[in-house]
């Protein structure tokens, strides 16, 4: 069979993702090649962005929610676009998420966090809103930061 190649719109390369998130990558791409469409220029979007704060949003709601809401690696395409009003587009270059390794596998990260928010959304356990404190060794988003770097500045 032959095909004609009638439009060919260029891309940026396919990153790498063997974390459970690919509908940050997705709609990474989707906003990279729109921003190409609109603008004429490729602008390397950061995916981990999306990750970052959409996981912190995960915790948020299970941990309010006392365990009763799904706190996993996957999300839905939409996730990222939910948060672009208020947090904005990262570029890739000033979070890449990546500490030491050159890949992106929460598997490890996923499984601390579900074991930390666990603690905060078992009302036996009295901890109250410790959770949404930085500075507490037990907080999420610390775990996070240890995990993929500081966190990103929105």
């Amino acid at each position: 069979m032959n095909l004609t190649i009638i439009n060919e719109v260029p891309a940026l390369p396919v990153t790498q993702q063997i974390s459970g998130t690919c509908w940050a990558f997705s709609t990474t791409s989707f906003l990279e090649s729109e921003i190409y469409r609109i603008k004429g220029r490729f602008i390397d979007l950061s995916a981990m962005y999306f990750v970052y704060n959409v996981y912190l949003q995960k915790a948020q709601n299970y941990i309010l929610r006392q365990g009763a809401a799904r706190f996993t690696e996957g999300g839905c395409n939409y996730d990222p676009l939910v948060n672009i009003d208020s947090l904005g587009l990262l570029p890739h270059e000033a979070y890449s998420g990546l500490v030491q390794d050159d890949e992106h596998d929460h598997g490890k990260l996923i499984g601390e966090l579900l074991a930390r928010v666990k603690e905060f959304a078992d009302p036996a356990n009295k901890l109250g809103s410790a959770w949404k404190t930085e500075e507490d060794d037990t907080s999420s988003s610390v775990i996070h930061a240890e995990l993929e770097g500081t966190g990103p500045v929105a």
